[in-house]
């Protein structure tokens, strides 16, 4: 064969010499000719691999801050900086290279995330122009345009979406597919995005599978699942995890994404949700007329319905991203969506007889693309024009000024990123200040990353955020680790969730567990400080007994427990399993009525609830979780919870009518201590005076409120507290900082305490008011101490009156101590 070409060469190059002048130069000017189009080519495949390179900032590094999501940010880099095992120490929506997502900053951390995250937007370039280099100048525009707003429109997940739909369009690549060493490269890209977030891992897999398939059917032997598998082990095993917990990796991964369609779901726009779903529908009838026209649907049907397959198994998986949570989530899937049209008209290149509809099927993609960036501008009401020239002109430009500085001087540029990150860890010590304890710490509000910045040695359960330990599975991953050997020596316990769910939903399963082995301290920092008891307590579940009930229907809870643990069985039908897959189930709202007659509404987790949770009393807030924990749920008598009604929207029958509900009495004596701390009992004593304040107002909440650990009183208010004596109040007070920080700030507040005996008249006994916008020392805590003078009793108000207006006048009272 090789003879034969050299022959064929060797000839053709004799027939040139041979050639007269003339001849000669007509030929080098057609060689020139031809070979400026390629010289084209290369420099336009090289900008646009420039230009997604730089919009995709790999030496963007992003810096600790406050809130839930900096939060996971956080832990996941910690993770990878002390060698945590995925499935072991730490289970949650992403894998072990899952600080790629948010670029997150560590000292030992940044160069990983810089140079993966560089590889990656190349190899995103590469696939690009390598769908892109057979289309006309104008399509290839326009395709280009769509694939980087889809893909870099705010959220990264339609980047990583994008590397399985790279090998499917390309191995389906119009007249012929992309070489297999190039697909075999995005394979090994989506084996290490499969270690970022288990979403992406999941796609990825399908569509290998789903191509092998097709190339065994053709009689060819399957190459990208084992390639695939091959990166995934490759990158697992170097990033420090240990093979021996993979499966645990796996399987626990898997329970986060089954469970999270019940247990995370948000209705949203019906209106958005459906546009979504009509464009979608017609971007389908597109494809499929394209493929007719094409004659590859009568041709190659086999190509066209695996294709059509890998084309819907992308489409479900960002609609479950963009829907299911149906908030700024919704972004997702418009932007995957708008990126993925994009790379299937690019793979059909100039090769396509339905140029009308191509074209047609291209503006589609532009417009789903920038759907995602203009729903954020109206949601956060951010004008839509400076967000996308933050997005693709100053990020790129920000980008280069970043790799210049890096290039003339590497160790002044990490000094700089160095120093950057401890200024904000100062800013979120001041920020969330947490007091530094002895021993190991985990934290059940999602604040971990002001954990972290706070210096205490962190040791979370492996799922650290409560709001994602929702199956049973998950329940007991965090239960072994509580009762096991390497459970934190202390506990920063704040009761609450996220989405209205019921408060003691937050690792509800596991407070049996937790009031076992920890005690309480004290409160600090709007948290209950709590420490591993010296011997585990006794065990607080009783025999349990079982109730049938039904949705809509009112359920008795027996009254002869001071408290009383509840798990509740809903079983889904198949349609309702079958919703849950495709979509979401409606989700469960339950009511309950205190023994005071008040009645709150929540949402019921039923994946939760299966596992039980603390009904009664109503644990609300963390003054009543000290009381539980410390053995006196007595103390608050108007929190026992007398019944339960539990509802759902069931047009649809998704589940079966009968619910189990099972009652257990917990056997809370055995919590009580002698010993217990002094600053307990106060705190609680002090809570039940702030409770019966909130109660004496006419005005509820959220103007009305015990929050944190202080009774918020809007301006205006009034309160009144009845004493059996007093010879003194001490009481502190303020604005809250956010009122005097808001752009429409608070004028001020007036604080007023009077006074009347019981057979006397009111009579004012202090007053002060602040301005905190222009005073500086009226801003934070204030206090005040007064003579009360009430030896027989008699009743003290606490007022607050409007400076002027009644804007944004948020006071509160906190710390009210009567002394008798």
């Amino acid at each position: 064969m090789q003879d034969d070409v050299s022959r064929t060469v060797g000839h053709s190059r004799a027939k040139l010499n041979d050639m007269p002048s003339g001849h000669m130069g007509m030929v080098e000017r057609k060689m020139n000719k031809s070979s400026e189009p390629k010289i084209s080519k290369i420099v336009a495949s090289a900008a646009l691999i420039s230009i997604i390179f730089l919009i995709s900032s790999p030496f963007r590094l992003q810096m600790p801050q406050s809130g839930l999501d900096p939060s996971w940010n956080a832990v996941i880099a910690k993770a990878a900086v002390e060698g945590w095992q995925w499935g072991r120490d730490v289970i949650f929506t992403f894998g072990p290279y899952g600080y790629l997502y948010s670029h997150t900053f560590q000292s030992n951390l940044w160069g990983s995330v810089v140079s993966i995250s560089a590889a990656l937007s190349i190899v995103f370039g590469i696939g690009a122009v390598g769908l892109i280099s057979n289309m006309n100048f104008v399509r290839a525009i326009i395709t280009s345009a769509a694939l980087i707003l889809g893909a870099f429109a705010l959220l990264e997940d339609s980047f990583y979406f994008a590397f399985p739909l790279f090998i499917l369009t390309g191995y389906f690549r119009l007249p012929t597919a992309v070489p297999t060493w190039r697909l075999v490269l995005f394979t090994v890209a989506a084996g290490l995005s499969a270690l970022i977030k288990i979403s992406f891992g999941a796609l990825a897999l399908a569509i290998v599978i789903l191509i092998d398939a097709h190339r065994i059917f053709r009689k060819n032997p399957p190459v990208f699942t084992p390639a695939f598998v091959s990166s995934v082990l490759f990158f697992y095993a170097i990033s420090g995890q240990d093979l021996n917990y993979f499966a645990d990796f796996l399987t626990l991964g898997f329970q986060v994404v089954s469970g999270y369609s019940e247990a995370m779901a948000m209705p949203g726009s019906t209106s958005e949700l459906v546009s979504f779903l009509v464009l979608s529908a017609i971007s389908l009838l597109a494809i499929v007329a394209i493929e007719y026209r094409n004659g590859r649907l009568a041709g190659r049907p086999l190509d066209v319905l695996a294709l059509l397959a890998g084309l819907g198994l992308f489409w479900f998986m960002v609609f479950k991203a963009g829907f299911v949570r149906h908030d700024l989530h919704s972004m997702i899937a418009w932007a995957a969506a708008g990126c993925g049209i994009a790379l299937y008209v690019a793979s059909l290149g100039n090769n396509t007889r339905a140029g009308l509809l191509t074209s047609f099927l291209l503006g589609l993609a532009l417009l789903m693309s920038l759907v995602a960036p203009y729903r954020y501008s109206t949601d956060q009401n951010y004008p839509f024009g400076p967000l996308l020239y933050g997005q693709f002109v100053a990020k790129p430009k920000q980008s280069l000024n970043d790799i210049a500085a890096f290039a003339s001087n590497p160790s002044h540029w990490i000094e700089q990123k160095q120093e950057d990150y401890n200024r904000h860890l100062e800013a979120l010590r001041k920020a969330e200040p947490i007091p530094v304890l002895q021993g190991t710490v985990d934290v059940l509000p999602s604040i971990q990353a002001a954990v972290l910045a706070s210096g205490n040695e962190y040791r979370p359960r492996p799922i650290f955020q409560e709001y994602s330990t929702y199956t049973p599975m998950l329940i007991e991953a965090n239960r072994r680790f509580l009762l096991g050997d390497r459970a934190p020596d202390n506990l920063l316990f704040s009761v609450g969730s996220i989405d209205n769910r019921h408060p003691a939903l937050a690792e509800g399963p596991l407070w049996p567990d937790i009031l076992q082995r920890y005690e309480p301290i004290r409160l600090e920092s709007s948290m209950l400080m709590m420490r591993k008891r010296s011997i585990p307590a006794p065990s607080l579940l009783a025999d349990a007994h079982t109730v049938s009930a039904g949705f809509s229907e009112n359920v008795a809870l027996p009254q002869d427990a001071d408290a009383l643990f509840m798990s509740v069985d809903i079983d889904m039908t198949l349609l309702g399993k079958l919703l849950k897959t495709v979509f979401r189930v409606p989700t469960v709202d339950m009511t309950v009525t205190l023994a005071g007659g008040e009645e709150k509404k929540y949402r019921l987790i039923p994946g939760i609830a299966k596992s039980g949770f603390i009904i009664s009393p109503h644990i609300e807030n963390n003054f009543a979780f000290e009381a539980l924990s410390a053995g006196m749920p007595e103390l608050f008598p108007n929190l026992k919870v007398v019944s339960i009604r539990l509802d759902t929207d069931n047009f649809l029958p998704w589940v079966k009518p009968n619910i189990q509900f099972q009652f257990q009495p917990l056997h809370v004596d055995g919590l009580r201590q002698p010993t217990l701390a002094e600053g307990v009992r106060r705190e609680l004593a002090m809570y039940e005076t702030l409770r019966t304040l909130a109660s004496s107002s006419s005005v509820r909440a959220p103007f009305v409120e015990i929050s944190e650990q202080k009774l918020l009183a809007h301006a205006p208010t009034s309160m009144f507290l009845d004493v059996a004596s007093a010879q003194r109040v001490d009481v502190e007070f303020g604005i809250r900082d956010v009122a005097w920080q808001a752009n429409t700030a608070t004028d001020g507040v007036c604080f007023r305490i009077s006074m009347a005996a019981p057979d006397g008249a009111s009579v004012k006994a202090w007053e002060r008011c602040l301005r905190p916008t222009t005073a500086l020392a009226d801003r934070g805590v204030q206090s005040v101490s007064i003579d009360a003078e009430l030896p027989a009793g008699g009743r003290l108000t606490f007022e607050t009156d409007c400076g002027g207006n009644c804007s944004w006048d948020w006071a509160y009272w906190q710390n009210v101590a009567v002394v008798p």
